[in-house]
């Protein structure tokens, strides 16, 4: 009986709960695939201001040439443009390898070195400091960015208003059979979404809420306004690690600037290939944009009556999704019926299908075969919604890059 009526209780509770997030999502999701569906990126403009490149890098190894090199072959005026690396400490052969090129370039870019390991917010600051130019731009070291990337990404910056800009990251593990796995092309479609669907509909508000660190630019006398804070930032009396570009972001939008989407600033980066290493990164990513979306909750109430509704409504599904995704199949599994479980999970799926529609349309080498993949994914988003809960409740234990 006890049983009985623990079982009927949660059903009404989970009734109440599934129907409340449904009012909220289902319109936030449809109003997306619109949004994003309106989206594009700027074209050439013609618009050259002078450029830094910063890459910073931490035991990248080999890797980090065919980085360097993608940059240098940018068509980008050369006199207008700058690439600085920045070793933050490395311990293998990076400052030795890094070192070769730079004398094979005949100083074709600047080699800057921290005596000892800081963290990549550091040494993006290091950088920064250092630059000339009026845009900064960060890329990452394993990073491919094709060579009409960084003149696609500065267009925005036309509008005095833009304050930042994200560029747009695709995977690129299917031209690697060894690292061409299950779960990197699954990555590969998820961000397809991220970027093409969600950063695209960000855009139209002049939100995007994460200028991703693979490939993203920054006015440079905005950035120095925020810097020492931006270093020194602190969540609940602990330093922050994670997250360094999304709230680099949130503080261009604190001082009241737009951040927007150029799809047609394309950059190359590898999905870890293995279960190890997505893990370790979903727990990076999840413990920065937990902070970042807290830090962005008061910076909207100033923002423009739809800016804040997109806002709050992201804020709402993208904290409280773990919570829902995760109570809900438990108390699915306890009712005495496999029905609602085999709804709750044809609705999961139909959404992933929605979603890979939406990407199929807008992306051209969207293949049959990720429609497959992404409509699938949402089934590993349950998973996941217990790693990122386990993200936040040890979001202390951030203590090296992550990247890796």
């Amino acid at each position: 009986m006890y049983v009985y009526c623990l079982v009927t209780y949660t059903f009404h509770w989970l009734y109440i709960v599934l129907l409340f997030y449904g009012v909220i999502i289902t319109p936030y999701l449809i109003l997306g695939f619109v949004h994003s569906h309106q989206y594009r990126p700027l074209a050439d403009k013609g618009y050259r201001p002078t450029v830094s490149i910063i890459m910073p890098c931490y035991n990248e190894g080999a890797a980090i040439v065919d980085a360097i090199s993608a940059v240098l072959r940018s068509d980008y005026p050369k006199d207008k443009m700058e690439l600085v690396v920045v070793d933050d400490g490395s311990t293998d052969n990076t400052p030795s390898i890094v070192t070769e090129m730079l004398e094979k370039t005949n100083g074709a870019f600047r080699f800057l070195k921290l005596e000892k390991n800081m963290k990549k917010r550091h040494a993006m600051a290091y950088g920064i400091e250092r630059a000339n130019g009026e845009i900064i731009v960060s890329i990452d070291s394993d990073a491919i960015v094709e060579s009409n990337a960084v003149t696609n990404l500065v267009q925005p910056f036309i509008d005095p208003t833009v304050y930042c800009v994200s560029g747009n990251a695709i995977v690129s593990n299917e031209h690697k059979p060894k690292i061409n796995t299950t779960l990197a092309r699954l990555q590969k479609v998820w961000y397809t979404d991220g970027f093409c669907l969600r950063k695209g509909a960000e855009s139209l508000f002049g939100i995007v809420l994460c200028c991703s660190g693979v490939l993203s630019a920054f006015r440079k006398d905005k950035v120095l306004q925020v810097l020492p804070n931006w270093l020194t930032e602190t969540f609940r009396g602990r330093r922050c690690l994670s997250g360094e570009d999304a709230q680099l972001t949130t503080w261009m939008l604190k001082l009241g600037g737009n951040s927007v989407f150029q799809a047609n600033a394309i950059v190359y980066t590898e999905a870890p290939p293995t279960m190890k290493g997505f893990i370790k990164q979903q727990l990076r990513w999840g413990r920065g944009s937990f902070y970042s979306m807290i830090s962005a909750f008061k910076i909207f109430f100033k923002k423009s009556t739809t800016a804040k509704l997109f806002f709050y409504t992201t804020f709402i599904t993208s904290v409280f999704s773990p919570f829902v995704l995760f109570l809900s199949l438990l108390a699915l599994m306890m009712i005495n019926s496999l029905s609602p479980l085999l709804v709750f999970l044809a609705g999961y799926i139909l959404i992933g299908y929605l979603s890979a529609l939406t990407c199929k349309m807008l992306v051209p080498d969207f293949t049959t075969k990720d429609l497959f993949y992404r409509t699938f994914l949402f089934i590993l988003m349950i998973p996941l919604s217990i790693l990122y809960f386990y993200s936040w409740i040890t979001i202390y234990r951030e203590k090296t890059w992550g990247t890796r």
